[in-house]
């Protein structure tokens, strides 16, 4: 009974963000501040994984007016749950992003009132979305172009490596990328240590450009300069 409860919720919560999905699909980098998406640990997750989360919160977001916090633990299937690569994350971290999704679907709730009626369609959108397909190598080296001109296509991320000799970050540390690019520290931060060509992940965020050490655990904001 519980269980069929959760679906019928996940149903009706479809309506709740029917018109912005027509726009644009939900994606938490365009919600969450710096420091939240960098708390819940979300620079981990792949784009695939990033996509299947925005999926399944688009589909839960009913819960708030219910009265009823967030858990993803307790409401995504096993699937669902590895798919969005959650259980990468620590015990902190869920807590952070569980903390965060309360308020968003309180604050969506609060904005679409009373929950509408079934929405046609709606069992369609509880399916996970499919993983969209890798960004095609060739697009790589627009990436980060948008910092250099106005309006320039570009993928979500980029897996590259700094060439030679990497100590770290310093305040406005630049860093030439195997691919030919130059991107530059663009937050205070320090950090040290000693690697050679090591790999990194950049990722497109709303509010900036994420550079990740894959096994490391860093990350740092930075900006293209070439």
């Amino acid at each position: 009974m519980k269980r069929a409860f959760i679906i019928l919720a996940l149903a009706i919560s479809f309506g709740i963000v029917a018109s912005q999905a027509a726009d644009k699909p939900l994606d938490v980098r365009d919600l969450m501040t710096a420091n939240q998406y960098r708390s819940a640990g979300l620079d981990k997750l792949s784009p695939e994984q990033m996509n299947a989360l925005n999926a399944d919160i688009a589909n839960i977001s009913v819960l708030a007016a219910a009265g009823r916090p967030a858990d993803l633990e307790n409401i995504l299937t096993a699937d669902q749950f590895r798919s969005a690569g959650l259980g990468q994350l620590g015990s902190d971290q869920m807590a952070a992003l569980h903390g965060w999704l309360t308020g968003y679907l309180h604050a969506q709730s609060q904005v679409a009132g009373a929950p509408a009626a079934a929405v046609p369609g709606a069992s369609a959108a509880l399916a996970p979305a499919p993983a969209p397909a890798p960004a095609a190598t060739t697009g790589s080296t627009t990436f980060g172009a948008s910092m250099l001109k106005s309006t320039v296509e570009e993928p979500d991320s980029i897996h590259s490596y700094i060439v030679g000799k990497f100590t770290g970050w310093s305040g406005s540390t630049v860093f030439k990328l195997g691919n030919g690019q130059v991107w530059q520290q663009s937050e205070p931060a320090d950090y040290s240590t000693q690697a050679m060509n090591p790999e990194v992940i950049i990722k497109k965020l709303r509010f900036g450009y994420l550079m990740t050490l894959p096994g490391r655990g860093q990350t740092v904001f930075v900006m293209r300069v070439q």
